[in-house]
């Protein structure tokens, strides 16, 4: 999977709803005892969760510490720093990111962007997955952060697209009410959306040289 590292990346954008994901999708994949993988590409399902991560999302963007964090990483479309979300990964015209750091900063955008949100997450995400661990410690993370990286990287081999979305799993106990939704026992670590691209004409977020992190 080495050679896909590089076409690997996040896409904020609709997928095909027309083909769900399941375990039968990674057919090599291996989880360790510890952690455990689910997919929800039952209706009934996703819509709830949906409502979940569009709540714990707006809490979190609520916080203006956390919008001027955030800021921070949102970047004008002709930068070139390696570190940041320039705005065209998330369609947003050239004029309009040159000033989204400083609108982002001031007013939660989500409140702005949440028919077109709530739309990506119930019309244009055929299948949720969830990566839930045994304990709540660093271990246990890495290792979460790793299964995820396999995904992610198996995906890109098959067409097939990822894009975490955190609030739920990392903003105060919402991550309880996901395991009330899904029946989940252990602790959720990541959440993502997952489907197959509707293009791969998509624009990408520039990357640290080789040399800025290895050592």
């Amino acid at each position: 999977l080495i050679f896909y590292i590089p076409l690997r990346h996040t896409d904020r954008r609709p997928y095909h709803t027309d083909r769900s994901i399941d375990r039968d999708t990674f057919p090599h994949l291996k989880v360790q005892p510890a952690l455990q993988l689910d997919f929800f590409s039952n209706r009934e399902a996703r819509d709830k969760i949906a409502d979940l991560i569009l709540e714990a999302t707006n809490v979190a963007m609520q916080s203006r510490s956390f919008r001027s964090e955030l800021a921070q990483y949102v970047l004008p479309n002709p930068s070139k720093r390696s570190v940041g979300m320039p705005g065209h990964t998330i369609d947003m015209p050239t004029p309009i990111s040159l000033i989204a750091p400083y609108i982002l900063r001031f007013f939660n955008v989500d409140k702005m962007n949440a028919k077109k949100n709530e739309q990506l997450l119930k019309e244009s995400t055929p299948t949720f997955g969830i990566i839930s661990s045994q304990k709540d410690d660093a271990y246990h993370w890495m290792r979460a952060g790793q299964l995820y990286e396999y995904i992610a990287l198996e995906g890109a081999k098959q067409n097939i697209s990822t894009h975490i979305m955190a609030a739920a799993v990392q903003v105060d106990e919402y991550y309880k009410e996901l395991q009330e939704i899904t029946g989940i026992s252990l602790r959720p670590q990541v959440f993502f959306r997952i489907g197959y691209q509707k293009t791969t004409e998509i624009p990408k977020a520039p990357r640290r040289q080789h040399h800025e992190i290895i050592t």
